[in-house]
């Protein structure tokens, strides 16, 4: 027996509605189980200045996926997480990279801003609590032994590095923002 097309048309829209809120919430819900997004997190959390800004509870809101100041790659995450509390409003900016994929997340700036514009820098890296991953530098490791390893990196050559055969070298060169990994 033939459907009428007004019912399958309700049903088709009640489905594909459906659908687009369970993916929403399973990305909401993937966004905040982020390494990245917990990391900010506490450290809004453990800010003094910032929680007497806001107030406790401390309230955080679920992301808007649409808006552009907004976005994850393998190699770097910048997020705007909406945060109330009973005092004030705002927003927790977070810059947060990676090394390579699979690696260990690393805040690279947090600051809270509230709706009447001030700003308040909850984490910066090389403070008390932070890395040295933004400042200029090279910083070189080796392991033994490897397999001959093959560059990664058009900006050394095997013969430039002084490699040893079966050690591994790893060069990484940071200068502000730009970073180059190699390894040999």
């Amino acid at each position: 027996m033939p459907v009428p097309l007004g019912k399958l048309v309700l049903f088709t829209g009640v489905a594909g509605t459906g659908t687009c809120a369970l993916l929403y919430y399973l990305i909401q819900k993937t966004f905040s189980r982020a390494s990245y997004y917990q990391l900010a997190l506490e450290q809004l959390r453990s800010h003094p200045e910032a929680l007497e800004a806001l107030g406790t509870p401390l309230q955080v809101h679920h992301l808007r996926l649409t808006d552009k100041d907004n976005f994850v790659d393998i190699a770097d995450a910048k997020l705007k997480i909406p945060v109330s509390g009973p005092r004030a409003e705002g927003h927790l900016y977070v810059n947060s990279s990676r090394d390579a994929p699979f690696k260990r997340w690393n805040l690279q700036e947090v600051f809270l801003e509230l709706k009447d514009g001030q700003q308040i820098p909850v984490f910066k890296p090389g403070g008390e609590n932070g890395d040295d991953a933004g400042e200029k530098g090279v910083k070189v490791t080796s392991s033994l032994p490897a397999a001959p390893p093959t560059p990664t990196c058009p900006a050394f050559s095997p013969r430039a590095s002084g490699r040893s055969a079966g050690m591994l070298v790893s060069v990484s060169l940071s200068l502000g923002h730009n970073k180059c990994f190699c390894g040999f």
